[in-house]
């Protein structure tokens, strides 16, 4: 009976990393605000609009900022809890730089 739930596990992990992978290829950029800090963890962000969002989180609370592509838009997620106005600002300065720009972005610096 061990070795069975041993084999299901094992299915169940393969059958989600192409899940995984796949949610991952669908994000532009996910960052993380903590202690008022941002932090880049992956994907591609202009330094400028990098710059901009960690203006506005310096006094927000820790959470997670994930931008996806939305009918030919950025979208910005948040994950953790953000003031609503806060995260509005963040949304429209997200929405003036077009997909095009955010892939051709690269690692910020900081």
């Amino acid at each position: 009976m061990p070795r069975i739930l041993l084999y299901l596990a094992l299915l169940a992990l393969l059958c989600a990393l192409p899940v995984l992978g796949a949610i991952r290829a669908n994000q532009l950029f996910v960052l993380r605000v903590k202690g008022g800090r941002l932090t880049f963890l992956r994907g591609r962000i202009p330094q400028q609009l990098f710059d901009q969002i960690a203006d506005l989180a310096r006094n927000a609370p820790d959470c997670r900022l994930i931008a996806t592509p939305d009918d030919g838009r950025p979208r910005l997620i948040c994950r953790g809890p953000l003031d609503p106005g806060v995260l509005q600002q963040m949304r429209n300065v997200v929405g003036l730089y077009p997909l095009a720009r955010l892939r051709a972005g690269g690692r910020p610096n900081r």
